[in-house]
């Protein structure tokens, strides 16, 4: 599984940046540092003009 996808279904499940590159590295994804979750997060509330992650989540639930 592609880890943007995994990472935008643990957001869903209201994991926090950490517990995410921590999930990721034990389930041995290759993109697991905290860094690269915090960018692709970054992006994503970029790409749905969102401020928070609040906002972000209520737009990513809106969009289904």
């Amino acid at each position: 599984m592609n880890y943007k996808i995994k990472t935008i279904e643990l957001l869903k499940k209201g994991y926090s940046l950490n517990e995410i590159s921590k999930y990721l590295k034990e389930k041995n994804f290759e993109t697991n540092s905290l860094s690269s979750v915090e960018k692709y997060v970054y992006q994503l509330k970029k790409d749905y003009k969102a401020k928070t992650m609040f906002q972000l989540a209520c737009k990513m639930f809106n969009d289904k």
